[in-house]
Formats: structure tokens, sequence, C-alpha cells
């Protein structure tokens, strides 16, 4: 497997994000507008998604790297309760809801890929 010295030095610049006391809690920005095509395919996540997994109170815990791939790893936090209530009912697209994403905000791990796709 090539080096991949571009993915290593992006997994470098998260890891001081890291927090493995899970006292600081992660937000994330959805900045518009995202393209809605990408977003039905499930390459990005809804604002609907990304506002759940702010509501959820998650800590980077840690980066982890295979070939083209970046996982950020996201565990809830110690804090006792988030910072809103999270609702794990919520409708799909085909019910007229705002997304098809199986994210809850409950979660206690998550997973968050970032493929670098790259070719040459």
């Amino acid at each position: 497997m090539p080096e991949l010295p571009e993915v290593e030095s992006f997994r470098l610049i998260l890891l001081p994000l890291v927090d493995e006391t899970r006292r600081q809690t992660l937000s994330l920005l959805c900045p518009p507008p995202l393209p809605e095509n990408l977003i039905n395919k499930g390459r990005f996540p809804s604002k609907a998604t990304v506002d759940r997994l702010n509501k959820g109170a998650y800590s980077i815990t840690d980066v982890l790297r295979k070939g083209k791939v970046v996982c950020v790893v996201l565990r809830k936090t110690d804090i006792k309760k988030s910072r809103h209530f999270v609702s794990k009912s919520k409708k799909t697209r085909e019910e007229g809801g705002d997304d098809d994403s199986s994210i809850t905000g409950e979660e206690q791990v998550l997973y968050l890929s970032l493929h670098f796709g790259m070719t040459g």
C-alpha cells in the first residue's frame, strides 16, 4: 500500500482534537448549500443529521487511518445531560420527514469516515 502522506498529514492535523476524557463536546458545522443529490445518495449528511450529532454531545476519542480512509471515533461525553433532548422518533423522507439517516444522537459510539478519493 502506498504511503499516502497527504492522508496521514490530515490525520495528524485532526489528532489534537482527540479528547479521551470526553469533557469537551464537538460541534459540526453544515455550511449551506449541501448538494441535495449527494445527500440523497448518502455521501453527505443532511443538516438534520448534523443537528442530531451536535445535540447528542459527542467528543472525538480517536482518529484512525487505513489507506485512503480516515476514521474519526465519536463517543458520548461524560456530561450527564446532553445539550438538548434528542428524540428517538424521526420520520424518513418517504414519511414526510427531513432525512433517512439512522443516526438518532443517542448512540454511545459513532464512526465518521472520511474517504480521500485520490487517483493516480
